[in-house]
């Protein structure tokens, strides 16, 4: 009776903390998509040279410049840099799609060993937080960043192999495709923070707006694969 009612507390646990992560990465989207949709309430930038032409024409019209003087022209805001626009957003969103991966196996895993599961559970967690404070990043912070995704990428590999010490996990487990996704992120994640670093830190992370299309992509590509592998029944 006691070792169920352990089991049942251990498994309410770990599904409060999955829907914390998932309420939790809800709000950072949030945080990032937002600000971006609001505008879209006004009149939206121009983005391309036409547009800012026009832009720049009524402009000219509504201050009565136009054969007066010569035309002021609208302030074009300056293109991100790439580590801005492509490997900045690419690093906060690996590492977060990383961390989903890790909060949706975690309570399978926290209900046979509950070492494991809260070691997953942690993981997630320090992932999560970490793209949430890398929004204003710095030069440490993508250190540290690069170095918690080389030790999550380091600790699989060894349960992988040889198991885990402190009662982790005694013996080796089979790769699966829900820890291959979530290395493959973490990777990622150490790419483009190597990346951001060699390129240069910007002050902030751009908005949703200026991220490059391919960075974009792979918001969609971390949900899909998500969905894809939950739907499955793949084994975790």
């Amino acid at each position: 009776m006691t070792a169920m009612s352990t089991a049942v507390s251990a498994s309410m646990l770990s599904h409060g903390l999955h829907y914390v992560l998932v309420l939790a990465g809800l709000w950072g989207l949030a945080a990032l998509l937002l600000p971006h949709g609001l505008t879209r309430f006004g009149a939206p930038p121009p983005t391309d040279e036409h547009s800012w032409r026009v832009a720049e024409l009524r402009a000219a019209l509504a201050s009565g410049a136009v054969g007066t003087a010569p035309a002021q022209t609208l302030t074009r805001p300056r293109p991100a840099p790439v580590a801005g626009a492509v490997w900045l957003p690419l690093a906060l969103v690996a590492s977060a799609a990383a961390a989903g991966t890790h909060a949706a196996v975690a309570p399978a895993h926290l209900a046979e060993e509950v070492a494991a599961g809260g070691f997953l559970l942690a993981a997630a967690i320090a992932q999560l937080a970490w793209a949430v404070a890398a929004l204003r990043p710095t030069p440490a912070l993508l250190r540290l960043g690069l170095v918690l995704q080389l030790a999550l990428v380091a600790t699989w590999a060894a349960s992988r192999t040889a198991g885990l010490p402190f009662g982790l996990q005694a013996d080796p487990h089979p790769v699966g495709p829900w820890d291959l996704t979530c290395v493959a992120w973490e990777l990622t994640a150490v790419v483009a923070c190597a990346r951001t670093l060699h390129d240069g830190v910007p002050a902030r992370c751009p908005a949703w707006s200026a991220w490059h299309p391919s960075t974009r992509t792979a918001v969609g590509l971390a949900a899909a694969v998500l969905v894809l592998l939950t739907s499955s029944g793949a084994h975790a």
